[in-house]
Formats: structure tokens, C-alpha cells, sequence
């Protein structure tokens, strides 16, 4: 068995852990739900589109927090006791969710709980533990880690729809918040009992961990041309995500269809990140990068007119490949310019600037989409931004030093 082999051969149970906290942390249940919650909670309490979707804003600014957090704390806990803690704080929130009971205040507080007392159910634990144990195969390995986000768009949004159409929007958050206990719970806590504390000396003495300190990768160029870009594609992809079901009923599509079109979004997501996985271990990043997003502002010009479901799909489908790529493509180019010694905490700071755009992009979407013309111009808007988020990244230039871990 070759050593590339044998990266995934032994850790394996850990990559589908993570897989599972990916698709049931606090990244991505209120992104992938919140839209089948808005028609509900609208006919409910009268809330407007855009306070609802003012949640996921709450959402992502905590988890933004809760990243730059644990990036922190991961040198003084383990990633076992921050992914438990985390896990147990997102069923905590959505539990919460259900009370609302027509008080915005209640329902943001709820978003909240979820999203920093769940904070180590977020990125930073996941990609960290795929990070430690990986080198040659770290794209394939992020990858299949990362793809929970499109299992879960691809099995939540049908759920939730179903769940809340027969049992009440209530129903639905008890659901959602009973999944992370009896699935990603258990995994996370037999199989990341064994990964240390974060640990920057022991990193940097092994091959190919090295790398800059947090206050030298803030003097880089590329610490904020990364930043930049990334946030420029989220602003995009996370308006999109929660806002293209209601969108595409809105143009005249069943909700059925509409969930079709979100289930192929979340389909090709998987793909995407898969693919992305495998070609980044194999060819320049920002290279990869440039031809798997400039396709999704294609699918946002046919999204911006009223497509039929089969085109709908489509494009939705064109979208979803980008969105597969901009979390590997973070976790990925952070651990090969800046290196793995001090993983943890730049990944944090850089995904604090990601999680505001996440949660700022709903809200812009929702607030654009609802003015004259908003259901062509915030599709139009979002594909000039992935259009400047791909030409940006080939400007990072060749990669640093070459990681010794892949000769």
C-alpha cells in the first residue's frame, strides 16, 4: 500500500466524522433550512422576507466569531470536547427556534445560542483534524469532509419542506435539532478521542507542517487577497442558498420543483467538491479555482430570468459547483500558503470575514430581490461577483515553499 493509500486507509473514520459534523454543525443547518421556514413563518407572525433571512445574518456573524474562538481554544481543549460542546450547542439553538412564538428577539437569540455555543461544530474543528492527519491527500481528504454541506443541502431542504408541511415549522426545528445528537454525537465522540490538543510546537517539528505565525501571515498580501476573494464568492453563494427556493416559487415554480432545483444545487455541490478535491492535489489551486466558479455566473444570469424546472435545475446545478469549492478552497489554500503549524488560527480569522459574508449575503439578497426588478438584479449582481471572486485568486502567485511531506 503506497503512503497516499494509506492516509485514507487509516483514517478514514475520522474523514466521515467530520463529514457528519460538516453537514450537521452550525455552518450548515440554518443555511440549508431557514427557506423552508420563511413562507411558514411569514404566514405565522407576518415577519417580513428579509427579517427571517436577518437570522442566518445573526447565524454566520456568530459563527464567524466562535471560529476566530476556537482557534484559540483548540490549543488549551481537545477537538473531541470542542466538537461535543459545539454539537450540543446547535441542537440547543434550533430547540430554541421552536419557542419563537412570534418574538424576533426570541428567534435571533435562538440563531445565536446555535451558532457560538455550537461554534465547535463549525469548520475550524473539522478542517484542523483533517489537516493534522493528512499531507499528500489533503484536497481529497478536506473534500470528503466538506461535501456534508451538500449532503445536507441535498437531504434538509426536502426534509424540512416535508417535515413542516405535514407537522408545523415547530416540528420542523425539533427535528432538525434532535439530528446532530443522534448522528454526529456519537461519531465525534469515539472517533476524536484520540487527536491532541493543537499544538503548534509539535506541528512545526514534523515534515511539512511548518508555516508563518498569525502575525506573519496578516503582513502577507495573500492573507488578504484570499480573505477578499473568498468573501467576495460567499456574498454570492450564501444569498443564493437560502433565498433560491422561495425565489424560484416566487418565478412561478411549484415548490416541488423548486426543491428539485435546490436538491441538484446541493447534488453538484457534491461533485464539485469531490472534483475539486482531487484536481487540487494534482494541479495550482487558483488555477482549478478560476474554471470551477467562473461556470456558476452562468447558472445566476438563467437563474435571473424565469426558467422552466429542468433549466432551473440546470443552473441551480452550475451554482452548486462553485459552492463545493469555496470551503476546500479556503481550508486548502490557507494550509499550503501560510503551512500547518498555526493551522487553527489563521483558518479562524479568515473564516470570520467568510461567515460575515454568509450572513450578510442573505440579507442583501433578500433586501435586493425585494425591491422593482430585485428578482432579475440580485441574480445578475451575484454573478459579477463570482466573476471577480475566480480572476482574483491566480494574483496568490506559485505556492510557498514546497511541502516536503509530497517528495
Amino acid at each position: 500500500m503506497t503512503r497516499s493509500q494509506s492516509e485514507l486507509a487509516r483514517n478514514w473514520k475520522l474523514v466521515l466524522t467530520c463529514t457528519s459534523g460538516v453537514a450537521l454543525g452550525a455552518m450548515s443547518i440554518p443555511t440549508y433550512t431557514i427557506g423552508a421556514f420563511v413562507k411558514p413563518l411569514q404566514d405565522a407572525f407576518g415577519w417580513s422576507r428579509t427579517e427571517i433571512q436577518a437570522a442566518i445574518l445573526v447565524s454566520q456573524l456568530g459563527v464567524g466569531i466562535g471560529a476566530v474562538a476556537c482557534g484559540w481554544l483548540l490549543r488549551m481543549v481537545s477537538m473531541r470536547a470542542m466538537a461535543i460542546t459545539g454539537i450540543l450547542g446547535i441542537s440547543a439553538g434550533l430547540g430554541m427556534a421552536a419557542l419563537s412564538n412570534g418574538s424576533l428577539t426570541w428567534f435571533y437569540a435562538a440563531y445565536g445560542v446555535a451558532a457560538l455555543v455550537g461554534c465547535g461544530s463549525g469548520p475550524v474543528v473539522w478542517c484542523r483534524a483533517v489537516t493534522l492527519r493528512f499531507s499528500k491527500q489533503r484536497g481529497l481528504a478536506l473534500a470528503i469532509a466538506l461535501i456534508g454541506t451538500g449532503i445536507a443541502g441535498l437531504i434538509l431542504p426536502p426534509l424540512t419542506v416535508a417535515v413542516v408541511g405535514h407537522a408545523g415549522w415547530q416540528t420542523g426545528y425539533i427535528v432538525l435539532a434532535a439530528l446532530p445528537l443522534l448522528i454526529a454525537l456519537p461519531a465525534a465522540a469515539i472517533h476524536l478521542k484520540h487527536l491532541p490538543k493543537d499544538n503548534a510546537d509539535t506541528d512545526a517539528s514534523a515534515p511539512g507542517t511548518g508555516g508563518m505565525t498569525l502575525p506573519q501571515a496578516l503582513a502577507s498580501y495573500r492573507f488578504w487577497l484570499i480573505l477578499a476573494s473568498v468573501v467576495i464568492l460567499y456574498l454570492s453563494l450564501a444569498g443564493i442558498v437560502p433565498n433560491l427556493l422561495p425565489a424560484l416559487v416566487d418565478k412561478g415554480l411549484a415548490p416541488q420543483q423548486a426543491a428539485l432545483a435546490q436538491s441538484s444545487f446541493a447534488a453538484m455541490l457534491i461533485v464539485g467538491r469531490l472534483g475539486l478535491g482531487f484536481f487540487l492535489d494534482r494541479f495550482w489551486a487558483p488555477a482549478v479555482a478560476l474554471f470551477t466558479l467562473l461556470p456558476a455566473a452562468v447558472g445566476c444570469v438563467v437563474l435571473s430570468g424565469a426558467p422552466g424546472p429542468w433549466m432551473a435545475a440546470v443552473a441551480a446545478g452550475l451554482v452548486g459547483l462553485a459552492s463545493g469549492a469555496e470551503l476546500d478552497l479556503l481550508a486548502y489554500l490557507t494550509a499550503r500558503y501560510f503551512g500547518r503549524a498555526h493551522f487553527a488560527r489563521i483558518y479562524g480569522m479568515l473564516y470570520f470575514g467568510v461567515a460575515a459574508a454568509a450572513g450578510a449575503g442573505p440579507v442583501a439578497f433578500a433586501a435586493v430581490y425585494e425591491t422593482p426588478g430585485g428578482e432579475q438584479t440580485s441574480f445578475l449582481i451575484a454573478a459579477v461577483f463570482f466573476v471577480l471572486g475566480a480572476v482574483s485568486l491566480p494574483f496568490l502567485g506559485r505556492y510557498p515553499a514546497e511541502d516536503p511531506a509530497r517528495h
